[in-house]
């Protein structure tokens, strides 16, 4: 599941059973089939958009675009043998950079997809990629480590400060990023330099973060539960807000509607708008 928020007035979230809607600043629209038969197994992963008229969907082994209306597939990735992509960031509609669980990422230049690049030789995994631009982006993985893809290279996969998993990554410009890990803890990008590990929830994951600007970002905590297969509720906010320098519990986040669901992924057009999803299909707008 995710959700994608390049302005105020149009958002597109996605859920794992292959449905879209499109928000238009005030309410949602009637569900979208992503692919011909929904809930064919592609398992949709995340959803990023350049603007109304494209947003690029991935799951599996297989990604969708969207023109404002309809999704189209492309059919030209090729994930190395079982992998599977799992995050995508498009700062334009002719430049995506997606990445698998595993080490490889790929280039989508408006019309098509790259051969798998290996990004990250080792470690556990890539988990996220954030891009503020075509020229810049930065991936983070499963090792505590992140990595920057700077015109067609990538660098050195290097520590950041922590040594779980990192398990969400947002860069609003290539002089700041933050980095969200497994253990309620942020780190911060300036362009050169990562700061030390800031613990913003006590005791849970944080499990997505989205930085419109350098001033504002809003994270959702959920910790993991193997077993039941899914992101129990946490203990503190479940949503924190990041202004100049400064985290601290969100205010701005209507109660769940059904107390089986709560805010798990989320996105910002901007300070002014923030929109969350839940695991079971409910949003909150935040305003």
């Amino acid at each position: 599941m995710g959700i994608s928020c390049p302005q105020p007035t149009f958002c597109l979230a996605v859920d794992d059973r292959s449905f879209a809607a499109a928000f238009d600043g005030r309410s949602w629209g009637a569900p979208l089939a992503i692919t011909p038969q929904p809930e064919d197994g592609i398992w949709v992963q995340q959803v990023a958009c350049s603007g109304p008229g494209f947003c690029m969907v991935v799951g599996a082994a297989r990604t969708f675009s969207f023109d404002g209306r309809s999704f189209t597939e492309r059919k030209s990735v090729s994930p190395v043998g079982l992998n599977t992509l799992i995050s995508v960031s498009c700062p334009t509609s002719t430049f995506c950079l997606a990445v698998d669980n595993q080490r490889e990422a790929y280039v989508f230049d408006g019309s098509t997809w790259s051969a798998p690049v290996t990004a990250e030789p080792n470690g556990n995994g890539l988990t996220d990629v954030s891009c503020p631009d075509a020229g810049f982006c930065m991936a983070v993985d499963g090792s505590g480590r992140a990595l920057t893809y700077r015109d067609g290279d990538w660098s050195r996969p290097l520590p950041i400060g922590t040594s779980v998993p990192i398990d969400s990554v947002s860069c609003p410009t290539r002089s700041f990023c933050q980095a969200a890990d497994s253990k309620g803890g942020v780190m911060v990008y300036d362009g050169r330099h990562w700061s030390a590990r800031r613990q913003v929830d006590p005791e849970t994951a944080l499990r997505s973060i989205t930085c419109p600007s350098a001033s504002f970002c809003v994270a959702t905590a959920g910790a993991y539960a193997p077993a039941a297969g899914l992101w129990t509720r946490p203990t503190g906010g479940p949503v924190y807000e990041y202004h100049d320098g400064t985290w601290s519990d969100s205010r701005g986040f209507a109660p769940a509607a059904k107390a089986t669901d709560w805010p798990q992924v989320v996105t910002c057009a901007s300070a002014a708008l923030c929109v969350a999803g839940g695991r079971i299909g409910y949003s909150w707008i935040r305003r």
